[in-house]
């Protein structure tokens, strides 16, 4: 079977910025037979084929390169759907598989069409064609400013050092590209939105894919049997709705400062606000994305986004740390409710991360007070948490026993607690001690 890899992330041009060198030649030392396929470009073919022919002396008829433009592309979606442009352009990438050992496929950028989502798209070929995903990111990163900058720098180094090793980026925002649109979505101009790729993306997708499959096995199910609300709940915290396996809500957006109220960034805030500090304060708005990103949150509200820090000033009866906890737990109580409303009865919440259990001391109040106190200022019982919890969960759907309940597969459950949450929680514990 041919082998195919999938280049992602491809600026427009006329291909005078040739992709990714450094994958032509790995590959090009490996075997001899290396094709190239584009399935789609802009408007017609480019000069990108031409430059890695006459760079690396490929054999392959120029003719079987491209799948097709946009207009044939989006002509094609209209009339007969996506399952039938995901089928004509799978034949034709066989058309070129059938004579070449490996097969190079380079994605382009076609956000200013009527095609479907391009990430989602994108994923969807490559699923298509068997390729392994190699993605290119370059340029000051606007969407995850925090993140992809370093990430880029580790590329270019682990490239630069060791240019004969392959190297594997997953991307944390797959697990969400199941949203409908109507979650996706942004109630704005839908020409602007689509001009420059407004939407919301998500974050943190492996570990709310991992938690939600693994609550699932926890429960004796599979994923498509179970609704499952993951809060992911560090530095930077999200949650997801998952309804049978695929995400069908998140609350980072186009970038991870939308949601819940994190260390340092302020999550959901009035887009008014921008304006306000523009105009009243005399902001800048790379002084704005500072304070959003790197001075809000927890850290802009007390000083500290350690929760284990701030649980202690809290029994020292620190009122800046009690409000900053207050205002995380009345956020995080708006996202379980609101999602609870989207999937609807019969859904389980995991908390998942370095300090899930601190928050859970609050979150689980109800109709209580934030911090899990009731009328009275008294507080409840601390939930059950851990692996003593995740049993009792599995007990219950079950509807067994508590010893006899306990007795089936209690190794099977450990083992799966052990992997993963053991890394994920064990910041918890000094705190605790």
């Amino acid at each position: 079977m041919t082998r195919s890899v999938y280049v992602t992330g491809i600026d427009r041009g006329d291909g005078r910025q040739v992709v990714e060198p450094g994958v032509m030649e790995l590959l090009t030392r490996q075997v001899d037979r290396v094709g190239v396929f584009r399935p789609l470009v802009h408007d017609g073919p480019d000069r990108l084929f031409e430059l890695l022919r006459a760079r690396y002396r490929l054999s392959q008829d120029p003719a079987t390169v491209y799948g097709m433009d946009h207009h044939q592309a989006s002509a094609l979606q209209a009339e007969r759907g996506t399952d039938e442009l995901v089928s004509t352009l799978v034949d034709r990438f066989h058309a070129v598989a059938r004579d070449c050992e490996v097969v190079l496929v380079v994605s382009c950028d076609f956000a200013d069409t009527q095609l479907p989502d391009e990430l989602s798209l994108n994923a969807r070929l490559a699923n298509e064609f068997g390729a392994s995903v190699i993605p290119v990111v370059g340029g000051r990163d606007p969407v995850a400013p925090l993140h992809n900058p370093a990430n880029l720098t580790g590329i270019r180094t682990a490239r630069a050092l060791r240019p004969d090793l392959p190297q594997v980026a997953v991307f944390d925002t797959s697990f969400h590209t199941t949203m409908p649109e109507y979650a996706a979505s942004h109630a704005l101009d839908l020409k602007i939105a689509d001009r420059h790729r407004v939407r919301r993306y998500g974050f943190h997708g492996t570990s709310h894919a991992y938690v939600s499959r693994a609550t699932a096995k926890l429960l004796g199910k599979a994923p498509e049997e179970v609704n499952v609300i993951v809060l992911h709940l560090g530095n930077g915290a999200s949650a997801s709705a998952v309804r049978g396996g695929r995400c069908v809500d998140t609350s980072m957006g186009l970038t991870p400062l939308e949601g819940l109220v994190m260390g340092t960034r302020s999550g959901d805030v009035d887009p008014a606000v921008i304006f306000h500090l523009m105009r009243v304060g005399g902001m800048s708005m790379d002084e704005i994305d500072t304070l959003l990103n790197k001075r809000s949150g927890l850290f802009g509200l007390c000083g500290d986004n350690d929760m284990r820090e701030i649980r202690r000033r809290i029994d020292e009866g620190d009122r800046a740390a009690r409000l900053a906890f207050d205002i995380y737990i009345h956020r995080l109580k708006k996202y379980i409710g609101a999602y609870y409303a989207v999937l609807g009865p019969g859904g389980r919440d995991r908390l998942h991360g370095r300090s899930g259990r601190e928050r859970r001391r609050g979150a689980g109040g109800g109709r209580r007070g934030p911090g899990g106190a009731g009328p009275g200022g008294r507080r409840r019982p601390e939930r059950r948490t851990g692996r003593r919890a995740a049993a009792d969960l599995a007990r219950a759907r079950a509807g067994g026993g508590r010893r006899g309940a306990h007795r089936r597969g209690t190794g099977d459950r450990q083992a799966d607690l052990r992997t993963g949450r053991k890394e994920q929680l064990k910041g918890i514990r000094p705190a605790l001690a």
